[in-house]
């Protein structure tokens, strides 16, 4: 992780209970060495405190939440939170808090985020704080889902450090992550040919990861704003078998350098002028941009070639670390955090290059996401 890390351009600082990784969004990762029979990979979230005494009146006393542990230990004093009194607290992913010496307070513009917990009835919390003359942020209010359970919700701001919580009722929240594929979309059976609609082309297909572009000043645009990351430039054709069956060694290979290249695709029958201008007569055909101008050019679809190429071109200190960061082999966790980023690209790129990690979007999980966001399925920050 700590390679990756670097490799990324992150500072890492060696500290007495691991690699500390300065990640994205002001975001600080303390990487530590395996705890034996614990499931759960992530061990806590450590958030700044004005008072350790006023954190435990307000989490403990007032909201009900177990005091655990600490799960890493610190030089100043701290105090840790699990949202559970079951057998397994300890398992649980703890939120501690840290009074550091320093003695600066709380700074929200410093990294952004809320707090958020689903429970069984949002009214008593809310109650209980209004009760105490806490602060409310926003009362109990429902927010409808259309075609599902309706989600009720209420946030908070703690005592003395002001921090955002979400309080939401998980019955209606887990629902709401359920997917949901029985609703006839006509504008979509319409680009299949349906209602009397022309029977479409067949179209390139391929993920997000890879960008359409159709025009040479798209292409233009997306080398110059590329800086000294290699471009990818994939042309292609629905009616095409062997691009078909390169596209997803492609994605992949997206997924798996998007730190150090952009990728493009182009559909020729939709940009047949920039086909024509660049002298696209053969597919699958790729071109390979660094620094401004073309440095490399492949025709086929071997997988194998077009990764060497890659990675002939890429930093060879970022391949390197690319090429050991885990593979995600082994037993999979599911982990679903909220946490506001200033761009979702460069931080799905760190948890996947730094952690081995791999971000899915909701309808993805196997038996539908155990939590989720309030939006459609379909936005870009849906992962």
């Amino acid at each position: 992780a700590a390679a990756a890390a670097e490799a990324l351009g992150y500072t890492t600082t060696q500290t007495e209970g691991g690699v500390m990784i300065a990640g994205p969004d002001n975001l600080n990762y303390l990487v530590m060495p395996e705890v034996p029979n614990r499931k759960d990979k992530f061990l806590a979230v450590r958030l700044r405190t004005n008072s350790v005494a006023d954190a435990k009146a307000y989490w403990a006393e007032l909201l009900g939440l177990t005091e655990v542990d600490a799960p890493a230990v610190v030089s100043v004093p701290s105090a840790a939170f699990a949202f559970t009194n079951g057998p397994d607290k300890e398992q649980s992913v703890a939120l501690q808090f840290v009074q550091p010496s320093d003695g600066a307070p709380v700074d929200h513009a410093l990294a952004s985020g809320r707090v958020c917990f689903a429970c069984d009835s949002v009214p008593p919390i809310y109650e209980m704080v209004k009760g105490a003359g806490d602060t409310i942020i926003n009362e109990p209010l429902s927010l409808p889902t259309p075609g599902k359970a309706d989600v009720v919700v209420t946030i908070l701001s703690s005592r003395s450090d002001n921090y955002e919580i979400c309080f939401v009722e998980h019955e209606a929240f887990y629902d709401l992550a359920t997917p949901k594929y029985d609703v006839i979309d006509f504008a979509e059976r319409a680009t299949r040919g349906g209602d009397g609609a022309p029977p479409p082309k067949p179209a390139l297909k391929h993920s997000d990861a890879l960008e359409t572009i159709t025009t040479q000043e798209e292409l233009d645009a997306a080398v110059a704003g590329a800086g000294d990351k290699l471009v990818v430039v994939d042309f292609g054709a629905g009616w095409c078998k062997k691009c078909s069956s390169l596209m997803p060694k492609m994605e992949g290979f997206a997924d798996q350098f998007g730190a150090a290249a952009t990728f493009l695709a182009v559909d020729v029958e939709e940009a047949d002028d920039l086909a024509l201008d660049l002298g696209v007569s053969a597919l699958p055909r790729i071109f390979f941009y660094k620094d401004g101008a073309k440095v490399d050019d492949y025709l086929g679809s071997d997988a194998a070639e077009v990764k060497a190429k890659i990675e002939a071109n890429v930093s060879a200190e970022l391949a390197a670390a690319i090429a050991s960061t885990p593979s995600g082999a082994g037993e999979n966790y599911l982990a679903h955090w909220v946490f506001k980023i200033g761009n979702l690209k460069n931080t799905m790129r760190f948890y996947e290059l730094v952690f081995g990690m791999r971000a899915m979007r909701h309808e993805e999980f196997k038996e539908g996401c155990e939590a989720t966001c309030n939006g459609p399925y379909g936005g870009a920050w849906s992962k």
